[in-house]
């Protein structure tokens, strides 16, 4: 999944992941949010489009949720964008 239209960039312009969990297979996958929550992103929150997941992020902190069974998991692509290795290619 690109960043263009994703909800973990504007919450309020998502119109879905497009992912699928991969424990029980629901299309009710969420993403995870963090760092300061404005306004826009608690409401976000209350209506179900994402969960907030505290205030610090690290290379193991889950990105995605599923809404059906609660399974969380990491992103490997959020996290080459997020946490860059040695000359922006990603870590690993």
């Amino acid at each position: 999944m690109g960043c263009e239209g994703c909800s973990r960039c504007v919450p309020t312009q998502c119109t879905g992941t497009g992912l699928v969990c991969p424990e029980c297979g629901c299309e009710a996958v969420i993403p995870v949010i963090y760092g300061m929550p404005a306004a826009i992103t608690v409401a976000a929150e209350k209506e179900g489009r994402l969960r907030l997941g505290g205030i610090m992020m690290s290379e193991d902190s889950p990105d995605w949720v599923c809404r059906e069974c609660g399974c969380e998991w990491v992103d490997p692509e959020c996290k080459r964008r997020l946490f860059p290795g040695p000359g922006g290619e990603g870590g690993r």
